[in-house]
This record gives C-alpha cells, structure tokens and sequence, in this order.
C-alpha cells in the first residue's frame, strides 16, 4: 500500500535509468512486473520485446535489470522499458556455450563503430535485399533479394548478422549477405548479413528512447527527401499509423495504410522499417505532425506482408506495377470459356458475400488486375450449412473460371 508512486512523476524521469528486480512473469514468457529499487515506488509491467537482449528477449524471476519509466495508456502503473542489465549491458538468457557465443557476438561492436567486419573471403559477391519475416521466439527469419525476386527467400538467423546494440531484425529492414550452402541442410542460407555497404546494422536507433521533449524537431520538407524510421504506433482498426524517424531528435511523423506501396495487404506492425517523404498537415486531427507520403520499404521497394504460395507468388511480381488501376485486365477475347484459372483469394466480405482473387499469371513479367467473386460462384459441400458462417482464409489457393461483369443485371451492385 505504501508503494503508491509512480516513477514517471520523478522530475527527469524520462531521460533518468532506473533499476528493480523482477518479481514476476507471466507464463507465456512475454512480460511480467519489475518492483523498482526506490522506495515507495510501485511496481512497472513490461513487455518482452523490450529486453535488450544478445539472443532471446526473455528474463528469469528475481533478475536485476536497469530500464526506462513511461507512463501507461491502459492502466495506472508505469511500464519499463530499453531493458537492460545493471549498467547498460545487454542481457544473454542462454547458457553454456550458447550464452557465451552469443555475449561475444554483443560485444562485437561499439557505439562508434560503422563498418562491419566482414572477412576478406566474403568481401565479393555481396546481395541485397529486406527481411520479409523474422520471429523474436525463433531467432531466425528470411530476406527476400532485390536481384532475383523470383526465387524463394534465403534463411537468416540472428547469430550470422553483424549488430550493434540488441540483437533483433526488423521486418522491411533493408540488408547485405552473402550467399552460401548449409552442410547440415543442403539449402541456401544467408552469412554475414550487414547494413547496405556493408555496414553495422542498428535496430534500436538514438531516437528510439528519447522522450518528446527532445524529439521536437520536425524533419525538413522536401519532395526529393527520403527518410526511414520505424513505426512506433498502429492498429489493426485504424486506417493510420505513427512512425519515428531514425534520425536523432526528430519527431514523429503520421501515415495512413493507403499511401503504403504495397503488392498486396497493407498489414503494418509495430518496429516495420519504412522509407518515406514528408508533407505538411492537411488535417487539423493530425496534431502538426509531419504526414508521410510514397511510403514504402528502404530502398525503395513495395513491402509484402503476405506469406506462404501467395507470398511467394507476390514476390515474383516485386519489379511490376503494385497497384490495380495499373494493371491490365485478363484478356477476355483470347480466353475460352470454361478454361480452368489457378489463383489465390486476396479478400473475402462476409457482409457482401464476396471478394477478390489474384489470378496467376505464368509469365513472370506479366500480373493481371484482380477479378472478384461471389459466394454463389463458390463449390460449397452439399448439407444443411449456415451461408452466414462462412469464412474464405486470405492466400487460399482456387481454380476458377472466368466470366464478363453483368453490370446491366446488377451485379455487386451492393459493393459499389
């Protein structure tokens, strides 16, 4: 009862480390509570994903920690936050032989540090390209290569990137590999996975942490100006989103999901790298933030948030135009009615009873514009079956065949 305060009304907090112990975890592993060291002071939640770790971002009960105080949005308590341990070092769950590898690998570089230290051996024939998923739990993830998009992407692990601070990658982050065959698989994998010209790779950045007071500058207008950052605020519901430039003292900027340059789904999550132009506000609701335009992954490419056949479809066509209005209808005069079509479902309204379908082209320099459908255009099982109920999962692959729009007789009216 006594411990009634919260450490993010101390004068300074923002900027000020604190230190605690962990009292508890939940038992999925991906937060739990700090009890700080201040007296009177109470407890802070944390996230996992805040743990400044050199492999697995996952703390044991009773750890001495040092982190951040920022104020919570959904409770009274405070949460932690850029977890470190005592000191500021990065912390190592694993053990043995494991832990020591991976200390040693965060320890590699320095603050000041630039270049990589990639060895003389793997010095040439060097790729480029972005991570298109990578998993926290799994350490691992796969980069998608600009120079041949075509093919499927190449396995990443964290232990063969060359980092400075925590030890994560970043989806959309944009990277250099070599390209070499692994003896235990027999598959390509990525080795030595840098910054492009082979530097450092930093996924916490210096504007990462710095509260708002100190990130009050608003970065330069200039339509010929690319800047990255990463994206600090977004949901699922809402149509915008918040990113905070990488570079140190700059505000944060807000987007919307439809100026995103995209092949497909528009799915943005929390730490997404993104490359972007500014402009001014147009909206008094914005709050004089900056809003960012042409936004797209570093380097300039469309982002894919699909995986699977769909993803692996979509990423063949990455050098093609991405939005529909650009693309040419399936050519109806050479097409023979009743011709089987193989493509993947890309949306599906329950409300409307229809969506859309990526129709797949062989040709790898070809993609045609979505077709739409309907449910009663679908084979459903024979049987006594709720037509509200049903449920057609994004990426799944059909076959179909293709008909004329009748707009004179109403069809998808409904849908505009």
């Amino acid at each position: 009862e006594e411990r009634n305060r919260n450490l993010s009304e101390l004068p300074n907090s923002e900027t000020e480390r604190h230190t605690g112990v962990v009292v508890s975890i939940m038992p999925s592993g991906k937060g739990g509570l700090v009890v700080p060291d201040r007296l009177n002071f109470g407890a802070l939640g944390f996230s996992s994903t805040e743990i400044q770790s050199t492999g697995a971002q996952r703390l044991e009960r009773f750890s001495e920690i040092e982190f951040f105080a920022r104020p919570s949005k959904y409770d009274r308590k405070d949460r932690a936050v850029c977890i470190t341990r005592r000191g500021g070092g990065l912390i190592t769950a694993e053990r043995r032989n494991t832990g020591h590898s991976r200390r040693m690998l965060g320890a590699m570089y320095g603050p000041n540090d630039i270049q990589a230290q990639i060895p003389k051996d793997f010095q040439e024939n060097r790729r480029r390209g972005y991570i298109i998923n990578y998993s926290r739990e799994k350490l691992y993830g796969f980069v998608v290569p600009f120079d041949d998009p075509t093919r499927n992407a190449f396995f990443v692990h964290i232990d063969d990137c060359h980092i400075y601070g925590s030890r994560f990658l970043k989806r959309f982050q944009e990277v250099e590999f070599n390209v070499v065959t692994d003896a235990s698989t027999g598959k390509s994998k990525a080795l030595h996975v840098s910054g492009p010209n082979k530097t450092i790779l930093r996924s916490i950045t210096d504007n990462r942490y710095l509260p708002t007071s100190l990130t009050n500058t608003k970065l330069p207008i200039d339509e010929n100006a690319r800047y990255r950052g990463s994206v600090m605020v977004t949901s699922q519901s809402n149509n915008w989103f918040i990113i905070k430039p990488d570079e140190k003292g700059f505000e944060p900027v807000i987007a919307y999901k439809n100026n995103i340059q995209s092949l497909g789904h528009r799915r943005i999550q929390l730490d997404d790298c993104l490359e972007f132009g500014v402009n001014e506000p147009s909206e008094q609701y914005e709050g004089g933030l900056l809003r960012a335009t042409e936004i797209s992954s570093p380097g300039g490419k469309p982002i894919l948030c699909e995986l699977g056949p769909l993803g692996q479809y979509l990423q063949t066509k990455m050098n093609l135009p991405i939005y529909q209005s650009e693309l040419p209808e399936y050519d109806m005069e050479s097409y023979n009615k009743g011709t089987i079509l193989n493509g993947f479902i890309t949306s599906w309204a329950s409300q409307y009873k229809f969506g859309q379908i990526e129709i797949e082209s062989p040709d790898l320099d070809k993609r045609y514009k979505r077709c739409y459908f309907k449910l009663d255009d679908c084979v459903i099982p024979s049987g006594d079956i709720d037509l509200d109920r049903i449920y057609i999962r994004d990426g799944s692959r059909v076959q179909f065949e293709l008909d004329n729009i009748d707009y004179n007789g109403g069809e998808f009216s409904d849908q505009n």
